[in-house]
């Protein structure tokens, strides 16, 4: 089972998680930074 699907999710996994593995992480860990970066610095504007 886990051999026989090893191969076969191997070629598939390589092609779709790729891009979709890339593109997930990649904007996830960004856009955490952006509001994160956002919320600290809207404080002490409106503060000033």
């Amino acid at each position: 089972m886990i051999d026989t699907r090893a191969p076969a999710a191997e070629p598939a996994q390589q092609a779709a998680p790729h891009p979709q593995t890339q593109q997930a992480p990649a904007p996830a860990p960004v856009q955490e930074a952006p509001p994160t970066l956002t919320a600290p610095g809207f404080e002490p504007r409106a503060g000033y």
